[in-house]
């Protein structure tokens, strides 16, 4: 759990240090002296919701102060003008919502609509080697036919000299991970619930030839509804149609064994993720765990676990069904 100062994340508390805390804290670096963050003087909407950002509390609100509907465009705005692709110009940044590998993560506000959005920001400068401009390129042309409830929907791009810009919808639930972390482990429903939004858009991608590759409580965001929203496509392929891949991608604690082995592989990684993060919705850790990555990887690839004492008969049955159902599909894939 993250403590807040302002608007800048600040740092980890005592109850996200432990086995992988190295890997937390890495999360969660100190977002301090950001040139980018401002305070909002002014109330900011989601264009598809009755969430309100409140500079007095700095926090959202689902009551309005103004009686405007979702998607309220300002009358004196001519519909031409808000439906074209923006400059930055036209944000106010607000916030920093998380860092990257290539940039950083912003809440930002389209002053003309005062809608809210996330904006995402790529120095150029860092896009250096033909491998880092093919992964950028690569993200792109996947964020651009991804249209899915339980998918980062991407608004639009634009560019200047020094960075590039992707505008996404605002998920305002947050990051999975963070709920997980203050909350222990969730109940068996509320994880059959997000499971399952996660499974209907992992069968959307791989019906569109994609792969995620990521899959992990961080890359998992709320909406203000509560729903599932993946994001980061950073490690997504699209594969041809019977082609397989065998590169090295993904967080090593969701890796499948294929991919440690740098087999060939399609689907299979994503089912084997998503097998891995159901298990630590129930029970609050990973089923293989080691502070040595070697010893990590020989846990994954023997497959054996051990199930918590406190899990329930129920949930204890469901995620060995579950284990044995993915294995299927990974066999298959």
């Amino acid at each position: 759990m993250l403590k807040r100062i302002g608007l800048g994340l600040t740092s980890v508390c005592s109850s996200c240090v432990g086995r992988d805390g190295a890997r937390n804290q890495r999360r969660h670096q100190r977002l301090e002296n950001d040139p980018y963050e401002e305070r909002a003087d002014e109330e900011y909407i989601l264009p598809n919701g009755n969430l309100v950002w409140d500079p007095s509390s700095k926090k959202f609100s689902s009551q309005r102060t103004d009686g405007r509907g979702p998607g309220y465009v300002p009358p004196d705005v001519p519909k031409s003008e808000a439906s074209r692709i923006p400059t930055v110009e036209e944000f106010k940044l607000l916030k920093t919502l998380g860092k990257g590998a290539f940039g950083k993560v912003l809440l930002a506000a389209h002053k003309p609509t005062r809608h809210l959005y996330a904006l995402k920001v790529v120095p150029k400068a860092k896009c250096t080697s033909r491998k880092q401009i093919r992964q950028v390129l690569s993200e792109m042309d996947i964020l651009k036919i991804v249209k899915h409830p339980f998918c980062v929907v991407l608004q639009f791009s634009f560019q200047n000299s020094e960075f590039l810009f992707y505008v996404f919808e605002f998920a305002a639930g947050g990051m999975l991970f963070y709920h997980l972390k203050e909350e222990g482990r969730f109940t068996e429903a509320r994880a059959r619930f997000y499971i399952g939004e996660i499974v209907l858009a992992l069968e959307y991608l791989h019906g569109l030839g994609i792969i995620f590759r990521d899959l992990k409580p961080e890359n998992c965001l709320l909406s203000a509804a509560g729903h599932i929203v993946l994001t980061d496509f950073g490690s997504a392929k699209k594969l041809l149609e019977g082609e397989k891949t065998s590169t090295l991608a993904g967080t090593p604690h969701y890796m499948a064994p294929e991919v440690l082995k740098g087999e060939p592989y399609t689907t299979s990684a994503d089912w084997w993720s998503c097998g891995v993060l159901l298990f630590e919705m129930i029970t609050g850790k990973t089923p293989f765990e080691s502070s040595d990555r070697m010893e990590l990887y020989r846990a994954i690839l023997g497959g054996h676990f051990k199930m918590p004492m406190f899990v329930s008969i129920r949930a204890r049955s469901i995620l060995y069904e579950v284990s044995n159902f993915f294995s299927y599909i990974r066999g298959s894939a």
